[in-house]
């Protein structure tokens, strides 16, 4: 973590396996409160799944106040936060 409210996420291909041609792999940074209610977001868990024959790894949380936090919406949030960064 780099702040009491911000959380690293990143989505990474699975060891030993080289990462499709199409994924690109982030680090992105992101305020941790929902952005429906801005209570805390959830406790991010390690999701693993299968895309293109490969297995991919990627952050994920259930916010407690029950609001969806869209893939979109964090990639917009992550843009926000950093637009000199590489293109989302």
């Amino acid at each position: 973590m780099t702040s009491p409210n911000a959380l690293s996420a990143s989505s990474t291909a699975a060891a030993g396996a080289p990462a499709p041609p199409t994924t690109q792999i982030r680090t992105v940074t992101l305020t941790w409160v929902c952005p429906g209610c801005h209570g805390p977001r959830g406790i991010p868990k390690e999701h693993r799944f299968h895309e293109d024959g490969h297995w991919l790894t990627c952050d994920r949380w259930d916010n407690p106040c029950g609001h969806l936090d869209l893939y979109t919406a964090v990639l917009a949030q992550a843009r926000e936060r950093h637009p000199a960064g590489p293109r989302l």
